[in-house]
């Protein structure tokens, strides 16, 4: 009996091992919220968040795109990663000020800007963002 629980538990130690080794492509989140864009404004921060510990995560499997549609949808905007200072702001605040004036959600990860809302709203914040 004793034989099977040190083999039970050396089961258990070689899939813990395994599970904490898989990749992050390789691991589920959920992410439960009342709306799509409040859900996909949070993968995209979750994103960021992950690409600030490891970075390359994820800034390296997007590239640049501007959606035509009008309804709910994610813009990916390239900038000089330079400018990063520039457009984050002091403790985020002008990202803060160009998500409120524009209406649109704004993360960015690495030297990408993702603008995630409405057709008029991605415009909107990509001309606000053209400017700083």
């Amino acid at each position: 009996a004793e034989a099977a629980g040190g083999e039970d538990e050396a089961a258990k130690a070689e899939a813990k091992a395994e599970k904490e080794a898989l990749p992050w492509d390789m691991r589920n989140i959920h992410i439960l919220g009342s709306s799509k864009r409040a859900r996909s404004l949070a993968a995209v921060r979750l994103m960021a968040a992950v690409e600030a510990k490891v970075p390359g995560s994820f800034s390296e499997g997007f590239s640049p795109k501007v959606s035509d549609e009008e309804s709910l949808s994610t813009d990916i905007v390239e900038f000089p990663i330079e400018k990063l200072d520039k457009v984050a702001g002091y403790n985020e605040a002008t990202r803060e000020s160009l998500q409120g004036a524009s209406g649109c959600g704004v993360v960015y990860i690495g030297s990408l800007a993702f603008f995630i809302g409405l057709g008029e709203e991605r415009t909107r914040a990509r001309q606000y963002f053209q400017w700083l």
